[in-house]
């Protein structure tokens, strides 16, 4: 039941604590959005047998620890939900009080470490050092991979060629090879499964990579075409007419675009003979303001830089399996020194929880100790942490009273340098998880600024942020604050 003082969205709140739900939620700045958590994790601490049954994940060491000490803060009030808290401990002698560390409020990082020295046999981290600065270990086995350049075997002709992709810049190829071990939790699946290709032809490759240009293609180009209105197609047909270009917005990119890939100012001679013609230069001129002022900049640079073939076959092939080799001298430096970074940690701990047969042993006792998860600022997710919570919740099932809790806001995504992928919120927001479905909710209300300076912030973000979403190239369109 709402009341006068409540916040205009207060009925999306008490949706979001409903315990036998899942819930993405969209917080902006200002929402309250580490309150929202906090209540939802009680709510829940107030149903579960073992307060070990839920697992909030967060993506700082700062954030764990704010959000630790406000659950701690917040048993210390007396309400109805403390109260059942309180029953519930005493029952199960819980002893909160004195054992705070049963409250799982955790980084993905330390969640993935826990689980990563619990696996058995090889793929253990039990007493492996986690390195925290592993750059010189990349460093050391890209060198190396270059190294084999001058081997017998017939990994040099890979490393040649992806040397050459380089204009066999040696330093160019050490540095590149180092960031990209750092990620390889994103791309050495595919790298292997390239490789592998690799071994019975390039054919497959090469239709993989024809498949993947042309779904590329087909989503920024529909994209343009629903936002191109009957008189840009008009203007469309008329340049190509007058100037040769194939009769569509992709054959009239070079004339629209300058090298940088901004939207050209104005078209003269050097762009074609056409334009000598005054009043179709006139007409051009006054076209290409119009698409600036819709914004139409970035995708439509976007579209031009889509590649027209799978020419680089074998390019991707030679760089892959480069790539494959990169990541197993590393990881013989890590066994040799008895040391983990934290995206081999994360790695370990997927591995732990699938085989060929299907979910782990391991899985298993994690998917009965864990009921429900709880992930803050998830427009930061990565792929690969996708996956992880896909795995911690392959086994759930509604009827098992398990529920998934995301909070985040696109807008405030600013990690892609980090791999995070806007886009995974985008399409959880609309899917849910593969196990799990989940319940979008809005939140609006801003308990951080006045007015004023909010309404000042959605005038001005209005007309940064683009009028149409596309995930897949981060790209998303302004809300209301």
């Amino acid at each position: 039941m709402t009341t006068p003082h409540d916040p205009p969205d207060q009925a999306e709140r008490q949706r979001a604590l409903a315990v036998d739900q899942s819930f993405i939620v969209q917080a902006p700045a200002g929402s309250g959005k580490t309150t929202l958590l906090v209540e939802r994790f009680l709510h829940l601490l107030a149903t579960v047998q073992r307060p070990e049954e839920i697992l909030a994940i967060t993506f700082t060491r700062a954030a764990a620890m704010e959000m630790q000490q406000r659950v701690l803060k917040a048993l210390a009030d007396d309400n109805p939900t403390t109260r059942a808290i309180a029953r519930q401990d005493q029952t199960n002698n819980w002893q909160l009080a004195q054992n705070p560390h049963l409250l799982k409020i955790q980084t993905i990082d330390s969640f993935a470490t826990e689980l990563a020295t619990q696996i058995p046999g090889a793929h253990s981290a039990d007493g492996m050092r986690i390195e925290e600065k592993p750059t010189p270990l990349y460093e050391q086995a890209a060198r190396g991979v270059l190294n084999q350049l001058f081997g017998a075997d017939s990994a040099h002709l890979y490393v040649s060629e992806f040397m050459a992709t380089l204009d066999n810049h040696a330093d160019n190829a050490e540095r590149l090879l180092s960031i990209m071990l750092g990620k390889r939790d994103q791309w050495l699946d595919v790298a292997r499964l390239i490789s592998e290709f690799a071994l019975t032809g390039a054919e497959q490759v090469e239709a993989t990579l024809d498949h993947a240009v042309e779904d590329l293609r087909s989503t920024l180009l529909s994209t343009l075409d629903q936002r191109l209105s009957a008189d840009d197609k008009a203007m469309i047909a008329r340049l190509a007419d007058a100037t040769g270009h194939p009769p569509d917005i992709s054959g009239l990119l070079p004339l629209l675009l300058t090298q940088g890939g901004g939207i050209r100012k104005t078209v003269d001679r050097r762009q074609g003979e056409a334009f000598t013609n005054k009043e179709l230069k006139s007409a051009t001129v006054e076209w290409l303001q119009d698409l600036h002022a819709r914004k139409l900049a970035g995708l439509l640079q976007a579209c031009a830089l889509l590649p027209e073939s799978n020419n680089d076959a074998s390019a991707l092939i030679a760089t892959s399996v480069t790539l494959t080799l990169a990541a197993s001298e590393l990881e013989q430096l890590l066994q040799q020194q008895r040391c983990i970074d934290f995206t081999g940690m994360l790695m370990r701990a997927m591995q732990g929880q699938r085989d060929e047969h299907g979910p782990t042993d391991l899985a298993l006792y994690w998917d009965y100790r864990i009921k429900h998860l709880l992930v803050d600022e998830f427009q930061d997710t990565s792929r690969s942490q996708y996956q992880f919570f896909n795995l911690l919740t392959e086994g759930w099932s509604y009827e098992g009273g398990n529920t998934f809790f995301a909070v985040g806001d696109p807008m405030q995504s600013i990690y892609r340098f980090r791999d995070a992928d806007v886009s995974i919120f985008s399409q959880c927001w609309q899917q849910g998880l593969p196990n799990v479905a989940l319940e979008p909710l809005q939140l609006s209300a801003n308990f951080r600024s006045d007015k004023a300076l909010v309404d000042w912030n959605n005038e001005l973000f209005s007309t940064l942020f683009p009028r149409n979403s596309l995930p897949e190239l981060g790209a998303i369109r302004f809300r209301l604050q």
